[in-house]
């Protein structure tokens, strides 16, 4: 008989960073974890297509394979297309707000992938001022108090 095979094997195959089509996996206690990244690339867009889950190590994996497109990107619109995400950690949703402060669009199907961009997005817009803030009526005005005690020089 021949030597028994351990019914947990872990596989771990590291591919080349941002090449047209990556695909990284690791088999782990029964489940698979897998995140396919597609590049995508045309005159008027780099779009990443994601498959899987954006958990653990492949969340480095997408930041590195997007810090190297951005050289890349110049004018151009961003993508990131989350339509066949099935799972998203939480570094994986810090990543998804760093890449949409910097201007890429996230596009997702899923209602549970649906609900962590529209969060990262309303994240998005109450960290921006637009405009002055509001003065407040129970502080005098800095700049009434302060013009009369100045003299000309």
């Amino acid at each position: 008989m021949g030597k028994p095979i351990a019914p947990y094997t872990a596989i771990a195959r590291k591919p080349s960073i941002c090449n047209l089509s990556l695909l990284a996996t690791a088999v782990h206690i029964p489940m698979a974890v897998m995140l396919k990244i597609t590049l995508h690339d045309s005159a008027g867009e780099l779009r990443f297509r994601l498959e899987g889950r954006l958990s653990g190590a492949w969340v480095g994996e997408l930041r590195q394979c997007w810090l190297t497109a951005q050289s890349t990107v110049h004018s151009r619109k961003t993508t990131l297309d989350l339509g066949e995400v099935d799972y998203v950690d939480a570094d994986g949703q810090i990543l998804l707000a760093e890449m949409f402060q910097q201007g890429v669009h996230l596009k997702a199907i899923t209602p549970l992938i649906r609900e962590v961009v529209q969060e990262i997005e309303r994240s998005g817009r109450c960290a921006t001022v637009e405009g002055a803030p509001a003065q407040r009526p129970d502080v005098p005005d800095a700049t009434s108090t302060a013009a009369p005690h100045r003299r000309a020089l």
